[in-house]
């Protein structure tokens, strides 16, 4: 179908386009999907001062970069499925990744939420999570509860609104409701000018007359 022919009966059923499309564009207006707010963390990676002269307490943190190596471990059962879901069942965001650094003893995180105040709280949640599974995955390797290496969260941003999400909600609402305007005013072209509505057709012949 010619794109002529499309704008050519869009214009002639101008009275059926136009108002589809500010309901479309009033509902575009009107829509309220929910707004992504991300927060970023950063956990400090620590060995416990004893490991220099000790290292048989804990062999989990036989090197110097073993620290690192735990905290990988922990990462992964963080960003398991069976830790997601306990986190959504308690009413924190499940979408957050970890990424611990290969040479600097940091572990930096983000995370998703709905709200500002889910960010903030899940964030936390996260954290103490990752802290608590590095310190049982230690222990259940042979270390002393004394000798442990730790992480601390040193710092969280606060939460960064992404709007984006709503704005292609609202683009959608709009193309779809140009999208519908304009297959109405072909429908009804067509239709009058098949012969239907006959009055509205004879009128309109007057008119071009």
């Amino acid at each position: 179908m010619q794109i002529r022919y499309l704008l050519a009966s869009t214009i002639r059923r101008w009275y059926v386009a136009l108002p589809v499309a500010l309901v479309g564009v009033l509902l575009a207006g009107l829509s309220s999907t929910s707004a992504a707010y991300t927060v970023e963390g950063e956990l400090l990676l620590l060995s416990p001062p004893a490991i220099d002269n000790d290292i048989e307490r804990n062999p989990a943190l036989a090197s110097t970069t073993a620290v690192n190596t735990a905290a990988v471990v922990a990462a992964l059962t963080v960003m398991s499925d069976d830790t997601r879901d306990e986190l959504a069942a308690a009413g924190f965001s499940d979408a957050y990744s970890f990424i611990v650094l290969d040479d600097e003893p940091y572990t930096v995180f983000e995370l998703t939420g709905m709200a500002e105040t889910q960010a903030i709280d899940s964030g936390h949640a996260v954290a103490r999570i990752f802290v608590e599974e590095m310190v049982r995955k230690q222990l259940e390797f042979g270390a002393d509860s004394d000798a442990l290496g730790f992480a601390e969260l040193v710092r969280m941003s606060p939460p960064t609104r992404d709007g984006s999400a709503e704005l292609m909600n609202r683009a959608l609402i709009v193309l779809l409701a140009l999208a519908l305007a304009v297959v109405a005013s072909i429908a009804l072209d067509g239709y009058v000018r098949s012969g239907g509505w006959r009055g509205v057709a004879a009128g309109s012949s007057l008119r071009q007359t």
